[in-house]
């Protein structure tokens, strides 16, 4: 009887397990609460790898703008270097040129002194003895030397050609042509210096005034 009452027991407890509701992790408070745990340090770690992303990004971006930045100061410094030297060579060139030719100016502007002292000298002797004073013919001969010795120390020479001289455009100014059936422009070859009418100067390479000359015309030169 005891028996039959234990084994009556034991099969009502199996029908109670069988007909109990199972316990899952969903239902278990325990586990939702290690589930959203998990959740959440997964959606912090995925915002740390973007974050991390975004910053080695960012990072890289500011390398690639300094090499870039550099490169542009690195040109803009050999640019305005160049500029720099190249305006120091134009400096030195014109202080050069100034030591050298910077005299030339004020020499040109005396030309006409020169030849006003050439055309009272002419005066003086085309007069004669009798008619201009023997001290101030000698005067002004030598005043003209003076300016000639003073000019050839700077380096300015006068050039007067003879007549029979070939013509250079380069020296020399034609403002007279002489016909052939001159006189004077038989004696020299025709295109050549007749007569030199005022003359001119000239520092090394450079031309102050061309002299002024009268050329014999050429053979086939029209009246």
């Amino acid at each position: 009887m005891h028996a039959a009452r234990e084994d009556c027991d034991g099969r009502a407890r199996e029908n109670s397990n069988l007909h109990r509701a199972p316990q899952t992790g969903y239902n278990n408070p325990g586990n939702w609460s290690i589930n959203q745990e998990s959740h959440l340090f997964e959606t912090l770690f995925f915002f740390v790898l973007i974050a991390a992303g975004v910053l080695g990004w960012l990072a890289y971006q500011g390398r690639q703008n300094a090499a870039h930045l550099r490169a542009l100061s690195r040109q803009k410094f050999d640019e305005l270097s160049g500029e720099h030297d190249k305006y120091v060579g134009r400096l030195r060139r014109k202080l050069v040129d100034a030591n050298t030719f910077g005299h030339l100016d004020f020499a040109a502007d005396l030309l006409p002194v020169l030849d006003a002292l050439d055309m009272a000298a002419a005066s003086a002797e085309q007069a004669g003895a009798g008619g201009v004073d023997d001290a101030l013919r000698d005067g002004l001969k030598l005043v003209r030397q003076e300016f000639d010795t003073v000019l050839k120390q700077h380096g300015i020479v006068r050039c007067a050609p003879e007549a029979g001289t070939a013509f250079d455009p380069n020296l020399h100014e034609a403002v007279a042509v002489v016909a052939q059936e001159n006189e004077e422009a038989q004696r020299v070859a025709p295109g050549h210096i007749v007569e030199c009418l005022r003359p001119g100067y000239g520092h090394k390479d450079r031309v102050l005034r061309a002299a002024a000359v009268s050329v014999a015309a050429p053979e086939n030169h029209s009246k």
